[in-house]
């Protein structure tokens, strides 16, 4: 029989992860596993030179740069947010 030691539960930060959030804590629950949540994010920098010219690059790093860690930190926020919500009581294993 398999055995999940691990499950990794990617989160959106849309409400579509908390249709699914009830299912993985059951599978936890069953299988007394650790739940693992993952939310990636773009860096709007990288895509730079293919969007816009040489000449106006330098100002858009820096509102780019700005942009990305308060979206970073918004990001984190609302994941420990539905970590709280949806899994407390795993999280305190």
């Amino acid at each position: 029989m398999l055995n999940f030691n691990k499950i990794l539960f990617p989160v959106s930060l849309t409400c579509i992860p908390t249709k699914f959030a009830p299912y993985i804590l059951s599978m936890a629950s069953k299988y007394a596993s650790k739940i693992h949540l993952l939310h990636t994010s773009r860096q709007f920098d990288k895509y730079m030179s293919a969007y816009i010219n040489q000449a106006q690059i330098t100002e858009f790093k820096k509102g780019a740069s700005s942009f990305g860690k308060e979206f970073t930190f918004g990001a984190n926020k609302k994941l420990l947010e539905f970590k709280e919500k949806h899994f407390k009581d795993v999280s305190k294993k």
